[in-house]
């Protein structure tokens, strides 16, 4: 999804591999919201924030399923979020 992008090679972040089900997120829009952050993987380990900001729509059918995302934990603002580099879907 974004292994392509500049921004996302440039980060020192090293890609893991994630496992998990794809959730929406709920959140109330106002000050110190991060746009983009509109999913969450929940995976063995917990839950991640998912970085989709233009790729929402391509994310939205996979809610509720399992999916492999090859990716970067990234700190952002004092939070982490999952930047998807590839995903597969089973």
């Amino acid at each position: 999804m974004f292994a392509h992008e500049s921004w996302y090679r440039e980060r020192a972040e090293p890609e893991a591999r994630r496992e998990g089900v794809l959730e929406p997120r709920r959140h109330v829009t106002g000050p110190g919201d991060r746009g983009g952050l509109d999913f969450v993987l929940r995976g063995a380990t917990g839950e991640v924030f998912v970085y989709s900001e233009g790729i929402a729509d391509r994310l939205a059918p996979l809610v509720g399923r399992t999916i492999v995302v090859h990716g970067k934990l990234v700190e952002v603002d004092g939070a982490l979020e999952l930047w998807i580099g590839r995903l597969e879907t089973g």
